[in-house]
């Protein structure tokens, strides 16, 4: 039951943060949306998740 709790939370706070990027005009990769989805899991730090996203996208931004 936890565990279901955990994911409809999940959902919902992945949803808002949709929704505010939508609002700013901005698209999350889909990469960037997996990468999210682990965070939100709990499998990785957020610091992990920056460090990922950044390195996929570091050429796209001159880095």
């Amino acid at each position: 039951m936890k565990a279901k709790a955990s994911t409809v939370i999940n959902k919902r706070v992945a949803s808002s943060v949709k929704a505010s990027m939508d609002f700013e005009g901005l698209r999350p990769s889909a990469y960037a949306q997996k990468i999210g989805e682990r965070y939100l899991e709990g499998e990785i730090s957020s610091q992990d998740a920056l460090a990922k996203i950044r390195a996929k996208h570091a050429s796209k931004f001159g880095r």
